[in-house]
Parts: structure tokens; C-alpha cells; sequence
């Protein structure tokens, strides 16, 4: 299956791929610069896995894991069946070394595994990195197949132009975002949707200013072998290193906690870069406040090819803040479904003043990755479907 690669709804999301112009790539704002927690090294991995086939999509494995992946003989979300016994309490393994996961490793640093550029096997120095198991995997009934799992963390880059570079078997999800990794609002800047053997995709990124930045890997399997290895080549340099690699000095740090909280997106319905939307579907996102930012109800917009959308039924309860728009075709007159094709939303709001962050925003300070001023914005795209409308001929009277 071919390489599907970022959206293209925001102009500097051009990847870059080995044997073009170090220039391309996403570019990092500036403003997405958080205080990583030197403190915690690594990456935090969650693992959900099911019994029973799923397809290698990328949309099945964000709904898997936001346990949305339901049995439809019953219409219950399925059980996870991951071996998350290694796991905390809030449902993450620690990982404080480096991404080189394979299923067919027996143990931390396995001596003789090796799939994809690292590994065992490998033919030069920087290769010979051993693989780790996959956390929660095999599960608990001894699969090692139908699981997604996601890896957050917060890297620390340095100006300057990088090729990133993860190899799969099978899909995964590149996002990066604004400070809290989970967003899934997130900007996709690479990845494969659909199954494969161990292969490389190398996406470029651009960063303006040194920081800590927050990312997210996705990545899933369907059947047969599994693995996954997260890498990163400065532009100029020789060297394609594990992210948070050890033993090797000039790999880019990772940290899987930041000393602030942001506040983030937990829902996104139609998610970004879903196909096959029905062109009556509601737009739903839900906003989770984070200590220092609290949405204010009051300032959301929701923009759909550039035209607001209104009304929008917005409820606060607690730190969840919902904004739902209803389509207008789910009405009499049925009429003013969302028109086929590739659809551009964009959701605006701001912060209730008092807050940490609210404060060090708006007095110009440093602590807040939102700049000196103006609302969040987020923008995603989704496809809606084609649909025909049927003739009034076709129509029958029920005449009793």
C-alpha cells in the first residue's frame, strides 16, 4: 500500500523526503515551546489491543485507543487485552530509553532480534542499538496481533532543518502540536495509513527556534510481524540516531513530561483526515481545561471553508468544555448537508483571564506556548462523501 502523507491543510506542512531540498518540511512555531521536565527522560507508551480482526487504518487505531472501537454485535467498546501489568496507574509504561520495539525481542536490549535499521543485525555502529519488547505485547491471551498503541513525548530540537524517520510494520501517525502531545487537534507532519512489512517514511521539519516541543507517535498492527523504531538526522550531519539514544551524544533528548499543564483536545468528530464523512454528520470537538488555562465558553468559533457556523450548542462541565454544531440537514427541510469533497475547519477560542498561563500570555512572558496574544486556533480537514439525491418520482404513497 503507498505512503499517505500529512494534510495539506496548512501551507508549510510540505514533507520532506530523502533526496529533496533540506528546506522542506513542517516548520515549528515558535510558540509551541514548552518547559520540558528534565527530571523525567523518555516517552510515555500506552498499548490497547483487541481479539478479533481490525483493519491497518490509522482512524481504527485513534478510535481503538480512545476505546470508540466497539463490538457491533453488542455495541460496547471491546475489552483491551493488553499486558499492561508493567503499566502505572494512569495507564503508561515509562520507556527511558530509545523507540526500537519488535515483537519478536525476548527481553530489554535482546542480543539477536532485529527488524527494520536497527537492531541485532545491523551492518555499521550507530545501527547496533537492541531492540525492546512491546510494551503490553504479547497480551494477555498471548496475541501479538490487532493492537495500537501511542508514544508522547516532548523533544528537544535545535534550529535548524531534521529528516525524521520512523519505520513501521505496520502504519503510524506523526503529530506535533502546542503543548500537550494527546491533542487530537494535533498537526499531522508524517505518516503511513495502511499495513506493511518493516519499511522507513522520512518527513522533514523545520525548527525556528531551540526548544522543547511536543510530539506523538501512533502506530498499530494487524497481523504477522510487528515493530517500530522512532529516528532523527540533522540536516548536515551523517548520523540517523534513536530519539533519546543513550549512548550516543549527539541524539536529540526526549522527555516524557513538561513542568507545565496545557489544555488540549480529546474529541475531534469527524476527526482529522477522516474519508468517507457522511455529509449530515454534526461537528463535535471537546476541549479539556488544564491548572492555568480554562476555556472560556464564550469566545469559541467554528469556521467551515472559511464561513462561521452557527448556532453552536457550547456546555461547560467541569474541566470539559463541548462544542457541538448541529448540520443543519438532520432538520426540515433537509437541506444544507456539508458539500462533498476535502472540508477545512477551524476552531477558535481563548483562555478565562487569572490563570498561570492566561497571564504570562498576555503580559508577553515565556511560560505559555501561545505567543504574546490572540486565541488558539486549530484547523483540521476531513473528507465528506458523495451521496445522490433521490427524484420525487421514485417516491410511493402509502395510501392504506
Amino acid at each position: 500500500m503507498k505512503a499517505v502523507t500529512a494534510s495539506r491543510l496548512l501551507v508549510a506542512c510540505l514533507l520532506g523526503f530523502p533526496g529533496t531540498a533540506a528546506g522542506q518540511g513542517f516548520s515549528l512555531p515558535p510558540s509551541w515551546v514548552v518547559d520540558a521536565d528534565l527530571s523525567q527522560p523518555g516517552f510515555r507508551v500506552r498499548t490497547h489491543q483487541v481479539e478479533l480482526y481490525v483493519p491497518n487504518r490509522i482512524q481504527r487505531a485513534e478510535d481503538q485507543l480512545a476505546d470508540r472501537w466497539v463490538d457491533h454485535a453488542t455495541g460496547i467498546p471491546e475489552t483491551n487485552v493488553a499486558n499492561t501489568s508493567d503499566f502505572g496507574t494512569d495507564g503508561y509504561y515509562t520507556e527511558d530509553t530509545y523507540i526500537n520495539y519488535n515483537q519478536d525481542a525476548l527481553g530489554r536490549f535482546d542480543p539477536s532480534s532485529h527488524e527494520g535499521f536497527y537492531g541485532a543485525n545491523a551492518p555499521t555502529w550507530e545501527g547496533q542499538r537492541l531492540e525492546h519488547p512491546i510494551p503490553g505485547i504479547p497480551g494477555w491471551y498471548g496475541s501479538n496481533d490487532y493492537f495500537a498503541q501511542e508514544i508522547l513525548t516532548y523533544l528537544v530540537l535545535q534550529e535548524g532543518y531534521y529528516y525524521m524517520t520512523v519505520n513501521s510494520d505496520d502504519g503510524f501517525k506523526v503529530t506535533a502540536t502546542r503543548g500537550d502531545p494527546r491533542d487530537e487537534l494535533a498537526q499531522i507532519v508524517g505518516m503511513f495509513d495502511g499495513g506493511r512489512a518493516a519499511a522507513d517514511t522520512t518527513f522533514g521539519l523545520y525548527v525556528a527556534a531551540s526548544g522543547a516541543y511536543a510530539f506523538r507517535l501512533l502506530w498499530f498492527e494487524g497481523s504477522g510481524g510487528a515493530n517500530v523504531e522512532w529516528s532523527v538526522q540533522k540536516a548536515g550531519e551523517n548520523e540517523r540516531l534513536l530519539i533519546n539514544d543513550p549512548y550516543a551524544t549527539n541524539a536529540v533528548k526526549a522527555y516524557r513530561s513538561s513542568v507545565n499543564e496545557y489544555a488540549y483536545a480529546r474529541r475531534v468528530v469527524p476527526s482529522p483526515g477522516a474519508v468517507g464523512v457522511p455529509a449530515n454528520t454534526d461537528i463535535l470537538v471537546e476541549l479539556v481545561d488544564a491548572t492555568g488555562e480554562a476555556v472560556d465558553p464564550s469566545s469559541l468559533q467554528l469556521m467551515v471553508d472559511g464561513t462561521e457556523q452557527t448556532p453552536l450548542d457550547v456546555v461547560k462541565q467541569g474541566r470539559i468544555t463541548s462544542i457541538r454544531w448541529h448540520n443543519p440537514a438532520t432538520l426540515p427541510p433537509w437541506t444544507n448537508f456539508l458539500a462533498e469533497g476535502t472540508r477545512l475547519a477551524e476552531i477558535t477560542y481563548d483562555f478565562l483571564p487569572g490563570g498561570l498561563l492566561h497571564n504570562a500570555r498576555t503580559q508577553g512572558g515565556h511560560i505559555s506556548p501561545h505567543g504574546t496574544g490572540g486565541p488558539i486556533k486549530h484547523h483540521w480537514e476531513f473528507d465528506v462523501a458523495a451521496f445522490e439525491t433521490l427524484s420525487t418520482k421514485l417516491c410511493r404513497t402509502n395510501t392504506g
